[in-house]
């Protein structure tokens, strides 16, 4: 089992990624809880680097990701 520095905090965060496909009326907004330290500035890091570069679906259509923002819940 891994061990942690007594002063280290974790957190939960709410990652808001909106989905959008090219052609598509609709979005799909995917929210992916995770742990984290450091809670706002590592959780803004990690929700801009999930944004996936832009990919081709197997329709053909462009595909894309973005972070929207965070969703704190308690």
């Amino acid at each position: 089992m891994a061990r942690r520095p007594r002063k280290m905090k974790w957190f939960v965060a709410d990652l808001v990624m909106e989905i959008k496909v090219n052609g598509d009326a609709h979005n799909v907004v995917h929210v992916n809880t995770v742990l984290v330290e450091h809670a706002y500035r590592s959780s803004v890091e990690l929700g801009r680097s999930q944004a996936w570069k832009p990919y081709s679906n197997p329709a053909g259509r462009k595909v894309s990701t973005r972070f929207v923002g965070l969703g704190f819940f308690g």
